[in-house]
């Protein structure tokens, strides 16, 4: 961890196997004297098994391999926004020659010059019949089940739907970690709260495992500094995402819904829901909060 917190704001770290990477270590020794002063250089060895599953890459099949972590972002809340480029030897060539090395270092140390764009590369977990597809996600909701979203299924699902000035669903996700005892018991709330709204199709319940998967955001950004992190994601793409900080009730989470959502959900007493497609001034007297069940 504190590779990451000393020296320059970009970090290119090859993950190799030392004993049989020797081409490549040596090419990309090259290209750290070359660029030392606009880059930290690193070699982490295959030994590294936790360093290598933060940045899922799988030692058998991935090896070697060159990351660029730009450290150089800032959220709105003053943390750092990091981004991660990983090599492609399809665009740059061979990792074991240090002319493409510096040239994917390059795409990004000097991106007015190149004209190369480079793409983030975010974890996700891979795809499997738990979770949503972007052609189906609505029907776990309609089932009244907490969505399950994985990295690229936030983009492909979440943002998409975002982005999509005729579609008005807006998205609560926890982002969670499985073995954080304050994630279940959130959990808990929003498997009732999924229920609860299943017959809304404005309002869609999500999930996802902030350990395996990252999400990118545009404007500023998302720092996840502990779990489970509650966030609100208004259906106009244009909108910045809520981050949830009230109490972690049914009670509460309701209410902040209500407040928040672009079409009016008002929830009645007996928990009958009525949806509105405008938030008049209905909203304000009709509003409240169907007391909590029974966990």
């Amino acid at each position: 961890a504190t590779i990451f917190k000393r020296g320059p704001a970009i970090h290119s770290a090859l993950f190799c196997d030392p004993s049989e990477d020797e081409n490549t270590i040596a090419a990309f020794e090259i290209a750290a004297m070359q660029r030392r002063d606009r880059a930290r250089h690193v070699i982490i060895p295959s030994s590294e098994q936790r360093v290598l599953e933060h940045f899922d890459i799988d030692p058998n099949a991935e090896l070697p391999t060159l990351l660029l972590i730009d450290l150089r972002g800032k959220r709105a809340n003053n943390t750092r926004d990091t981004r991660t480029y990983r090599y492609e030897p399809r665009r740059f060539g061979p990792i074991s020659e240090s002319k493409n090395i510096l040239a994917f270092e390059d795409a990004l140390l000097f991106a007015d010059e190149t004209n190369i764009t480079l793409t983030p590369f975010l974890r996700s977990e891979p795809h499997d019949i738990r979770y949503p597809n972007p052609q189906n996600f609505r029907d776990f909701s309609r089932q009244g089940q907490v969505l399950i979203l994985t990295g690229l299924t936030f983009e492909s699902i979440v943002q998409i739907s975002r982005s999509n000035r005729k579609d008005n669903t807006d998205f609560l996700v926890s982002f969670h970690a499985p073995w954080c005892s304050h994630s279940k018991a959130l959990s808990a709330h929003l498997e009732t709260i999924a229920e609860h709204f299943k017959a809304i199709d404005s309002l869609i319940i999500a999930s996802l495992d902030a350990t395996k998967n990252e999400v990118l955001l545009p404007g500023k950004g998302l720092a996840i500094q502990g779990f489970p992190t509650l966030v609100f994601f208004p259906a106009d793409l244009r909108k910045d995402h809520l981050v949830y900080t009230g109490e972690r009730d049914y009670t509460s989470i309701i209410a902040f819904i209500q407040k928040h959502a672009t079409n009016a959900l008002l929830v009645s007493a007996n928990g009958e829901i009525d949806t509105s497609s405008t938030r008049a001034a209905t909203v304000k007297q009709q509003q409240r909060t169907t007391p909590p069940p029974d966990l």
